[in-house]
C-alpha cells in the first residue's frame, strides 16, 4: 500500500465571515470577524478594495494572522470605509478561499453649532462675549471659526484671534465662544460661528448681530451742540 493511501484524509479549508456590514462610530475601534471553519491556513490575507493590506506597516491595525484571522481596526477613519474581504491560503493544497465580502461604512455626523442670543448691544470700548457652543458627539472637534459680514457688506472669513494683537480671544475647540475686547464700531455686523470635524464642517452656521451703541455717540452729539451755540453766539 502506498504512503498516501496510508496518511490520514484532510478537510479542504473553509473561510466565513460571520458579519458583512460594520457601521463603526468614528474614533472607535472595530474588529472585522473571520473564521476558519473547517481545514487548516498557512495564511490569511486581507483584502480592502482589491487592494491586499499591509497590516504590519499600519499601526491601527491587528490580527489577520492564523493565529487571529479577524481584523481589528483602531481609531476608526473616514478612510477606512469599503469592501473588505477574509483570504485564506489552504496549508494542504495552496487554494485560495475568500470569505463573503465585508462592508465597512464609518458613520458619524458634522458639527451643530447653536449661537444663544440672536443680537448682541455693546457700548465702545467695552468688552463683549458672543456665545456659541458646538455639539459633534461621534467625532471631535477639528476647528471652530468666526465669521463676520458688517454692515457695509463686507466679508471677514474667517476672523483670525492668533494675530488680532488680543483684539479677540476664543474661537477655540476647548472655547467656541467668541471675545471682542475695546468694542469700536467698525466690529458691527453680522456674525457667524462655524466648527469642523473629521466628517466636515457644520451646516447650520447660525448668525447674531452686533450693534455698538451708546455713550460715545451721546457725547459726540452735546459736543456739536454746544459748539453751534458758541458759533452762532445762542444760548
Amino acid at each position: 500500500m502506498s504512503t498516501s493511501e496510508n496518511a490520514p484524509s484532510r478537510d479542504l479549508i473553509a473561510m466565513n465571515a460571520p458579519v458583512t456590514q460594520y457601521n463603526p462610530i468614528l474614533q472607535s475601534s472595530v474588529t472585522l470577524q473571520c473564521v476558519v471553519t473547517q481545514g487548516i491556513a498557512s495564511q490569511i490575507i486581507w483584502i480592502k478594495d482589491d487592494i491586499q493590506l499591509n497590516i504590519s506597516s499600519n499601526s491601527r491595525l491587528s490580527g489577520g494572522t492564523v493565529a487571529n484571522e479577524s481584523l481589528t481596526v483602531g481609531n476608526v477613519q473616514q478612510s477606512d470605509g469599503g469592501k473588505y474581504v477574509c483570504r485564506g491560503i489552504d496549508a494542504l493544497t495552496g487554494n485560495v478561499v475568500n470569505t463573503h465580502t465585508i462592508t465597512v461604512n464609518p458613520v458619524g455626523s458634522p458639527p451643530v453649532t447653536t449661537i444663544p442670543k440672536s443680537t448682541y448691544n455693546q457700548l465702545p470700548g467695552k468688552q463683549i462675549i458672543l456665545g456659541c457652543s458646538v455639539s459633534s458627539p461621534n467625532s471631535p472637534i477639528q476647528q471652530v471659526q468666526w465669521t463676520l459680514t458688517n454692515y457695509g457688506g463686507q466679508v471677514t472669513d474667517h476672523i483670525l484671534v492668533s494675530t488680532s494683537n488680543g483684539k479677540y480671544s476664543g474661537s477655540t475647540t476647548s472655547s467656541p465662544s467668541l471675545t471682542i475686547n475695546n468694542v469700536a464700531s467698525t466690529d458691527q455686523g453680522t456674525y457667524s460661528c462655524k466648527a469642523r470635524n473629521l466628517v466636515g464642517t457644520s451646516r447650520n452656521n447660525p448668525t447674531t448681530t452686533l450693534t455698538v451703541t451708546g455713550s460715545m455717540f451721546i457725547l459726540y452729539c452735546v459736543f456739536f451742540l454746544e459748539n453751534k451755540k458758541m458759533l452762532y453766539g445762542k444760548k
